[in-house]
């Protein structure tokens, strides 16, 4: 099967608020698989712009998701700017192949 790759997700930027000294804080929602591609080693790619932080990403967060189950769920990876699929013992999982899953996350940068 396919990795799963960045022109395969789709963004809503939801609220966008500008805070001085912060940049902006956005809530976007963040959609994405097919049930055939496969989330990649790295993560779900995502795109810094389009999510409303073109430059940088200080931090971010993943709220809440369409696919919380017992078996795995999202968290974001800063450093790679990906959306990683973990299990509950935290351990990246490479093998998850979702259904349209839709992440709401809050974004924070310039």
């Amino acid at each position: 099967m396919a990795d799963l790759v960045a022109a395969d997700v789709t963004y809503v930027v939801n609220s966008r608020e500008f805070v001085p000294g912060r940049g902006y804080i956005n809530e976007v929602s963040v959609t994405f698989g097919d049930g055939a591609d496969t989330v990649p080693t790295a993560g779900v790619p995502l795109t810094k712009a389009s999510m409303g932080c073109p430059n940088v990403i200080t931090k971010a967060w993943v709220e809440e998701h369409s696919a919380i189950t017992d078996a795995f769920f999202y968290d974001y990876d800063v450093s790679a700017n990906t959306l990683l699929a973990l299990n509950q013992a935290l351990a990246v999982l490479t093998t998850e192949t979702p259904a349209a899953t839709t992440v709401r996350m809050v974004v924070e940068g310039y």
